[in-house]
Formats: C-alpha cells, structure tokens, sequence
C-alpha cells in the first residue's frame, strides 16, 4: 500500500517533551486527530495532529496547497527542510 504525501516541512520548533510545531505545506487535506507517519533512518514515528493554525486562525481541517503551521505530538526527532510526512 502506497501512502499519501501529506506534508512538506519548511522548519520546525519543539514545544516540550512531546509537542512539535511544523511549519511548511499541505500536500493533502488534514484535519484535526490525523495520524501522521515520519519514516527516517529506517525507523517509522507516528505523529498526531492536534492544532493547525493559518493566518492567526484555528482550523480542523487545512486543505491541499496551502501553508500552515501543525501542532504535532510524539517522539522528539530532528527534522529537516523538506522533510515530508505521510497520511497513516
């Protein structure tokens, strides 16, 4: 099964322990409660999408071709520009 590109990351900060904040490109729509997948040095991390947040707004769901920041919980990893994460 192929999964879906769901997002391109421009750069990214650490809130604390577990909270992620992502900044970059919506490849397929998101929503709130996604999971998403970062496949790095053979290993998988699932991530989940609990705020997403464009132009000064909250949103459930971003749609495909825009930019946004998502707020993400789970393992702590350095992530790179043009990293991307996938719809699990």
């Amino acid at each position: 099964m192929e999964l879906r590109k769901a997002f391109l990351i421009s750069y990214y900060g650490i809130i604390n322990n577990q909270t992620i904040s992502l900044k970059g490109r919506v490849l397929s729509n998101i929503s709130l409660a996604d999971k998403l997948l970062y496949n790095w040095k053979n290993n998988v991390s699932e991530y989940s999408v609990v705020r997403i947040i464009a132009y000064k707004h909250d949103f459930d769901v971003i749609d495909e071709g825009m930019t946004c920041e998502l707020i993400i919980k789970g393992d702590i990893i350095e992530f790179k520009e043009d990293d991307l994460l996938y719809l699990a």
